[in-house]
């Protein structure tokens, strides 16, 4: 299979998803949303577009936890009728290392369930928050209210693990 927008794209045929629920940003808007979130949520510079590890300059408040079972947390903190933005890394490349979907989180986490992994983001489309699963399995956000929920799940995490979801 080609590159990895071409492996995200079969994956989205082979299960289906229609473009409400999950789709490529198109290119015309990708740098300007981009540096939004970066203004928004880091420190880095316009220039540091394509820098790896964002969640590394995330500016406060923020939060981070290791919750177990990503898959069964993200739905406890971003609404599944919500339209986010998905940022996922792709290290094969060197320049406009990340792509940029628009969907709602279930199509987004049945994607992620399909690729090996890679370091993701959802952000909300009016920029109130940012969550991210580095490489260490972390789920680490900014943003206020994300920060509250990700707090309160961090402290009842043993509840959560029993969940059915």
């Amino acid at each position: 299979m080609g590159n990895f927008r071409d492996r995200i794209n079969f994956i989205k045929e082979e299960l289906q998803l229609v473009a409400e629920d999950f789709q490529l940003v198109r290119l015309s808007k990708y740098k300007q949303i981009l540096n939004s979130i970066h203004e928004k949520f880091t420190n880095y510079k316009e220039t540091q577009i394509n820098k790896k590890w964002w969640w590394s300059s995330f500016l406060e408040p923020n939060h981070y936890f290791h919750p177990g079972n990503i898959f069964k947390t993200l739905p406890l903190l971003i609404d599944n009728k919500e339209t986010v933005y998905f940022i996922i890394e792709d290290e094969r490349k060197e320049k406009e290392n990340f792509w940029l979907y628009e969907g709602k989180l279930p199509a987004i986490i049945s994607v992620l369930k399909e690729l090996s992994f890679a370091e993701y983001y959802i952000v909300s489309k009016k920029l109130n928050w940012i969550i991210c699963e580095n490489h260490h399995n972390y789920l680490i956000g900014s943003g206020e209210t994300i920060v509250e929920k990700m707090k309160f799940l961090d402290k009842n995490s043993d509840k959560i693990k029993n969940m059915k979801i």
